[in-house]
């Protein structure tokens, strides 16, 4: 279902955990709650979350 969808759109094939990342980083930018963010992909802290996405914002 994910690729026909992103060949229609006629964007190039992305792995679905590409997308997760690309998520969180849109979360963050937005300033939205770290705490609801890290929930959101699952993250049994925000720790994790914040080493990893929080520099690319």
């Amino acid at each position: 279902m994910w690729h026909p969808t992103l060949k229609r759109a006629g964007l190039k094939s992305r792995r679905y955990y590409e997308t997760r990342h690309t998520a969180a980083v849109l979360h963050l930018a937005a300033h939205e709650n770290p705490l609801y963010v890290s929930q959101l992909l699952g993250h049994s802290n925000t720790r994790l979350l914040l080493e990893i996405y929080a520099p690319c914002v």
